[in-house]
């Protein structure tokens, strides 16, 4: 009878695991459907869905990780999320400076639009280096408002830059500048580095966020290489190059906030294991 019950239980679990499936490949058809849509009848739409969609997943990222802090006390994670928050704001004024909304510019010029995507680009390379480089030499007791009022600072001179003093270098002018296309190259660059420097750390980090942050990376660079190439925001490489956006997007969404949310404690239990592993291992040897 127990017997009986355990297999139905199994059962059971395994049909509500399939459901779970099949919704969420149905809402990942249905969204990406969408956006393929728009991005042939309405640039404006398009653009500013991958966008929002962006910045969404980003507060997501900040507020699951200040919430999940007490939990860990991971440093990695707390820098990660405070430079995602500032990386989302960037994000959704960059929205709205887009010509056809330009709520924050007065032009229907695309050079603040790509002044505060690529502001926004640097802040998020240096975010998930300073991340990593967390974990290869971890700071004890890392002042968390400290790094709340760096990234404030670069924040408030990245937008002072572009709106008040206007000193950012052009990023468009009858076509992407050279400043521009060499700041994708750099920035391509290091999420090469933070992929190689991440892929040497999969022993020591949860291996479904190694998986997922390691894939994020990796469609990073090919979103921003793509991003130095494109001619007009209505040829292909544009279009193909914001959906992978959404792409990144849902696996830092994946590596980190499904996996707070369901698993908090992931990171934890992964590091005693980890510990107990040494202990193991010193004790064999004592003996």
């Amino acid at each position: 009878m127990e017997v009986y019950r355990n297999l139905r239980e199994l059962q059971k679990n395994h049909t509500l695991s399939h459901m779970r499936l099949s919704m969420r490949s149905s809402i990942a058809i249905t969204i990406f459907s969408v956006i393929i849509i728009f991005s042939f009848t309405n640039d404006i739409l398009f653009h500013s869905i991958t966008e929002i969609f962006s910045s969404i997943i980003y507060f997501g990222v900040f507020v699951i990780i200040l919430n999940t802090y007490n939990m860990n006390k991971n440093n990695f994670l707390v820098f990660l999320g405070i430079g995602h928050l500032f990386v989302a704001i960037l994000g959704m004024i960059h929205v709205f400076s887009y010509p056809g909304l330009a709520i924050f510019s007065n032009n229907d010029n695309y050079n603040i639009s790509m002044q505060l995507n690529i502001a926004l680009a640097y802040i998020e390379a240096f975010t998930c280096l300073g991340s990593i480089l967390l974990i290869y030499r971890p700071v004890k007791d890392l002042n968390n408002n400290l790094v709340f009022i760096v990234f404030s600072f670069i924040f408030a001179l990245s937008i002072a830059s572009i709106f008040y003093f206007k000193i950012f270098p052009t990023c468009y002018n009858k076509g992407q500048t050279e400043f521009k296309i060499i700041s994708e190259y750099i920035t391509s660059f290091i999420f090469l580095i933070l992929s190689i420097l991440y892929f040497k750390l999969r022993k020591n980090i949860d291996s479904q966020m190694f998986f997922y942050m390691e894939c994020y990376l990796i469609t990073k660079i090919v979103t921003e290489l793509l991003l130095s190439m494109f001619s007009s925001t209505n040829d292909s490489i544009y279009i193909v190059s914001h959906i992978l956006k959404v792409v990144y997007h849902l696996f830092i969404y994946k590596g980190v906030i499904e996996l707070g949310l369901r698993r908090p404690y992931a990171i934890i239990f992964h590091k005693l294991d980890k510990s107990n592993s040494k202990l193991k291992i010193a004790n064999n040897k004592l003996e």
